[in-house]
């Protein structure tokens, strides 16, 4: 019960990324999907930094959700339950962990990887991977996530990530 509720808390970081607007505003305002008279140019041409209004969230949430799915490999692959259900959380944990890292690289290109839980001081210290060391970690967290999920779940648990999703 304990490792299904720490896998569901990497859930939670897509809740804080998705309901921003001001994720949807740096997604979609580079496109002919939305328009905004009162957005800098830099926004709509994707020539993100640290001084336009949102990125900051977009890059935090996502590296809490990272840090959480960190946490939970590190943790639950030490846990004395059931196999298939331990599989089950890793292959949900590195999905989620995969989709953090998609919507950083999509958005900043290289960002810093790390895939190990770690001392949260050490983290600032982590430089810049590129772009193809981190598409890379997102294909082999996939391809490890496809192994373990599921095609689907009871109802009880509609909204996990399946093994069509990896």
């Amino acid at each position: 019960t304990q490792c299904i509720q720490a896998v569901n808390g990497v859930y939670q970081t897509l809740y804080s990324i998705y309901s921003s607007p001001d994720y949807w505003r740096m997604v979609d305002l580079g496109t002919d999907v939305a328009y905004s008279k009162d957005v800098n140019s830099a926004v709509q041409n994707y020539e993100f930094g640290s001084g336009n209004t949102g990125t900051g969230s977009l890059w935090l949430n996502a590296y809490e959700g990272i840090k959480n799915a960190n946490l939970v490999i590190s943790r639950v692959s030490l846990a004395e339950i059931d196999d298939a259900i331990k599989e089950r959380i890793l292959s949900e944990a590195k999905f989620l962990r995969a989709l953090y890292y998609f919507n950083l690289s999509n958005t900043f290109g290289g960002v810093p990887l790390w895939t190990q839980e770690i001392d949260i001081d050490a983290v600032s210290s982590i430089g810049r991977s590129s772009l193809e060391e981190v598409r890379a970690q997102i294909i082999q967290d996939l391809t490890d996530a496809e192994m373990g999920l599921p095609v689907s779940y009871p109802s009880t648990d509609i909204g996990r990530v399946t093994k069509g999703a990896a």
